[in-house]
């Protein structure tokens, strides 16, 4: 459950970056001299650049936490495993001790 969490989260990011790609191509595709540096205030070319400012660091944070989440899954998925070993060893271990009782 967790785990798909964590895929969600990584999910929704890259689906945001899919969908934030076509305005970075917009964006990139004029040239830095003679068009994006004198873009005029409330131009379209600064507003695709407020777009991609604004968008980098929640794509960051989402990155950051999907793989946090994804890794803390992995964590709890491990220690279930463990505690389940040591369950089983113990089980063995009685299951062995009366065995060898029984047959003195």
């Amino acid at each position: 459950m967790i785990m798909m969490m964590g895929w969600m989260v990584l999910l929704i990011g890259f689906i945001w970056a899919l969908g934030l790609n076509g305005t970075m191509t917009s964006y990139w595709n004029h040239s830095i001299a003679a068009e994006l540096n004198p873009a005029q205030a409330g131009s379209a070319l600064l507003n695709q650049l407020g777009v991609i400012k604004g968008s980098l660091p929640w794509l960051g944070a989402l990155r950051f936490l999907g793989m946090g989440i994804l890794l803390t899954a992995i964590t709890v998925a491990l220690t279930v495993v463990i505690r389940t070993l040591q369950h089983q060893e113990q089980a063995l271990r009685q299951f062995i001790s009366a065995r060898t009782g029984a047959a003195d």
